[in-house]
């Protein structure tokens, strides 16, 4: 009984090669999965197009918080804090195109003192109402 046994050499050789026509064919089975779904546009019965889309395309709202500045003894020096601003137009030239007059008239100042005394709180609108400038006026709101 004669056993064929070759040589250590030749052993790691006859390996060496199994192993590279092993990752050949791993290489090709790969290439063939990635042609195939660049081809279908999906896998496993699944549309990758959809898929990416909702995992990437998303709106979200992030909402901005603005921090607070202290100084080096840990007092406030500014903070956000909203403002508000209402205007009053008294300017004869602020008309539509159909030449609809959009200001406030001489007649309405009284009534327009008054609701914003009722409604804001404000004080000595009238004065400014008929300040002669004839300018957008600010009212602050404090």
């Amino acid at each position: 009984m004669s056993l064929d046994r070759r040589k250590p050499a030749q052993n790691r050789q006859h390996i060496g090669q199994n192993l590279m026509v092993l990752s050949i064919f791993i290489f090709f089975v790969f290439i063939i999965n990635f042609v195939v779904i660049i081809g279908t546009d999906s896998k496993f019965g699944v549309d990758l197009s959809t898929q990416a889309a909702k995992s990437y395309n998303t709106k979200t709202t992030v909402a901005a918080k603005r921090g607070t500045i202290y100084d080096r003894n840990g007092n406030v020096l500014a903070e956000d804090s909203t403002s508000y601003a209402i205007y009053a137009i008294v300017s004869t030239s602020y008309v539509s195109a159909t030449q609809e007059k959009l200001y406030v008239q001489d007649s309405q100042f009284d009534k327009v003192a008054d609701i914003l005394k009722d409604k804001l709180e404000l004080k000595r609108v009238l004065p400014w109402l008929n300040y002669v400038l004839r300018v957008p006026i600010r009212f602050p709101l404090d």
